[in-house]
């Protein structure tokens, strides 16, 4: 009998509320094919003029949103992991305290990834980005031009003609 390979474990993690619901869902179960852990982080970031138990209403629908969409994506083919709704000051604070818990062997970002929080992920663990993919342009049919780029006429200063006031 042979073993089994070593669990993976991951540790997702929401960039803004905003997100799709369908993108989280297709990201957890693009990963979670065989033997894994998935942790999915929702970070409800606040400023630091709000406490952190007092999140807004919107925020809070939003973030429950995601978690029921993060939970059927775990749940319904039996794989193992933790959905939460972690209140902070940033996202990296958020991944800080997921990674108290346990070093994942990959983060996965889900949303537009600033350059800092790249930065700081940088030597923590492997990590990869996974960002709302956007339309294609319409595509140019055969013989068909594209329009020219508008040009604007350059910024010339306005001379100054006259004589000076008299003092």
């Amino acid at each position: 009998m042979t073993p089994l390979p070593p669990r993976t474990r991951y540790l997702v993690c929401a960039t803004r509320p905003r997100i799709k619901p369908e993108l989280l869902r297709d990201t957890i179960a693009e990963l979670a094919k065989g033997n894994c852990y998935v942790h999915v982080v929702l970070p409800a970031v606040l400023p630091s003029t709000m406490p952190l138990s007092a999140y807004p209403p919107r925020l809070a629908e939003r973030l429950e949103e995601l978690r029921v969409t993060a939970e059927r994506a775990v749940r319904e083919p039996m794989r193992r992991g933790r959905i939460e709704i972690m209140p902070c000051r940033s996202v990296q604070s958020a991944i800080g305290q997921a990674i108290e818990e346990g070093m994942p062997d990959e983060i996965v970002l889900v949303g537009a990834a600033p350059w800092r929080l790249r930065r700081a992920l940088r030597h923590v663990a492997p990590f990869r980005v996974v960002a709302e993919r956007t339309s294609a342009p319409p595509p140019v049919a055969p013989g068909e031009r594209t329009p020219a780029p508008v040009s604007l006429p350059a910024y010339a200063p306005r001379r100054r003609t006259g004589t000076p006031p008299a003092a």
